[in-house]
């Protein structure tokens, strides 16, 4: 008994020792330690975090007829930074001499180019394309998700069976500039930094005073100011003063992580309770996955054209509500799935368009793939995550559910049910004989 209480007023010394050597490590992160004092939208909106969301600004950004006003600027030197950068690893794509003589002004630039080859589809971040100059820039854009599968080759071989005479670039953008998985994407794949585009970014509001519109400047100040304080890898400084914290408690910080708390698996848990506890939700098992809950109304499952979905191999649900969960996150969405007929998910996108003050945060047009048609806030914020164990915030996630399902929710699906019982009810047009 003696040696066991000895033990532990020797580990709660240890993890003191830890307390006192991590709170100097804080101070070398002023950026990202100290309250952001100017106002950021992506910040505010909770959008710093979303791929999806970097990826629309780069498009604009490199988009040489984009509202940004600088033309191809944005675009040329984007180039000229990855190919060096391709060239300082030995695999270059494209020269500095092509780039700046590659008249970009009427190039185009994509955003989720779709493409299907050997059965499979995919959707490439961004796709650059310079048909005079039969020149093309294919971005992968990763921020905190890691790479899928093999989707970089997936992407090469398809791009080089649709522009198989164009010369080739390909990038893949990341915080980190973390490399390929797959040794074989490497030597195509140039790995590449979110410091580059901040780089950018500040040198278009610092150079471009006059053909930048306040506006513009406003909102790049703020892109810029997200990249560095939440997007940006950490300084050299504190990697090191980390790595010295490390090796001097190893063990005790080896046990804090065996303790920390798993923040998806909890709130997932929270979260499914709090729809169990909705008569009129209809928890979908088969479709939960991690990260992923879902459900949907009581009042869909007699309608025969909602069971035409094809995204899933044993479940036939063409819409339903989830909640996507991280470890940083809780978002509710609405989803369109694939499906086998395309006239009721037409009928459904354009409910869901017709009510834009009620099904915020979708797409504008309607994809013939998987879609999101409502996505909300956080549930979650960061102080949240400060004090997990405080009871208030279980009940915070209880609180929310409870919320939507008595406010947003039943005028939700009045519009989805409404518009599959006129769909349901359209009279047939017979086919000509």
């Amino acid at each position: 008994m003696e040696t066991k209480a000895a033990e532990s007023v020797g580990e709660l010394a240890a993890l003191d020792g830890l307390v006192a050597d991590l709170g100097p490590l804080a101070g070398l992160l002023p950026e990202r330690a100290a309250p952001e004092q100017d106002f950021n939208s992506f910040e505010l909106l909770n959008q710093w975090w979303q791929e999806d969301v970097h990826s629309r600004c780069l498009t604009w950004l490199l988009d040489p007829q984009g509202s940004h006003g600088t033309g191809a600027y944005f675009l040329e030197n984007f180039l000229l930074h990855t190919a060096e950068r391709s060239a300082s690893l030995g695999t270059p794509t494209i020269d500095e001499d092509c780039i700046r003589g590659g008249a970009w002004s009427e190039a185009t630039s994509q955003r989720e180019w779709y493409t299907v080859l050997d059965g499979g589809s995919g959707w490439l971040d961004i796709l650059l394309v310079n048909e005079g100059r039969k020149i093309i820039c294919a971005i992968e854009n990763k921020i905190f998700s890691p790479e899928s599968g093999r989707q970089l080759t997936f992407y090469q071989k398809a791009l080089e069976r649709d522009y198989c005479s164009f010369t080739r670039h390909y990038v893949f953008l990341s915080p980190t500039g973390m490399a390929p998985v797959h040794s074989e994407d490497r030597a195509f794949w140039t790995p590449v930094t979110y410091s580059g585009v901040l780089e950018l970014v500040e040198r278009m509001v610092a150079g471009h005073a006059g053909a930048i519109g306040e506006d513009i400047r406003w909102f790049l100040r703020q892109y810029a100011g997200t990249l560095r304080r939440n997007i940006m890898p950490v300084p050299d400084a504190v990697q090191k003063r980390a790595r010295e914290i490390y090796i001097a408690h190893r063990e005790v910080i080896e046990m804090v992580c065996q303790h920390k708390p798993a923040y998806t698996r909890e709130t997932s848990d929270w979260l499914r309770a709090a729809i169990e506890q909705q008569n009129n939700w209809q928890f979908s098992r088969g479709l939960t996955t991690a990260g992923y809950l879902r459900f949907g109304s009581v009042d869909w499952k007699d309608f025969v054209a909602l069971q035409t979905g094809t995204e899933f191999q044993n479940v036939k649900d063409l819409l339903q509500f989830e909640f996507r969960i991280t470890d940083s996150s809780a978002q509710l969405r609405l989803a369109l799935f694939r499906g086998e007929d395309e006239t009721v998910r037409q009928h459904v996108f354009d409910a869901a368009q017709k009510h834009q003050d009620l099904f915020v945060g979708g797409g504008s047009t309607l994809s013939p793939a998987w879609m999101i048609l409502h996505e909300g806030e956080n549930i979650l914020s960061a102080d949240d995550y400060a004090m997990w164990d405080d009871p208030a915030v279980r009940q915070k996630v209880t609180d929310w559910v409870e919320a939507f399902a008595e406010n947003e929710f039943p005028r939700m699906n009045e519009v989805i049910v409404k518009c599959l019982q006129e769909y349901e009810t359209q009279p047939v047009i017979a086919s000509p004989v």
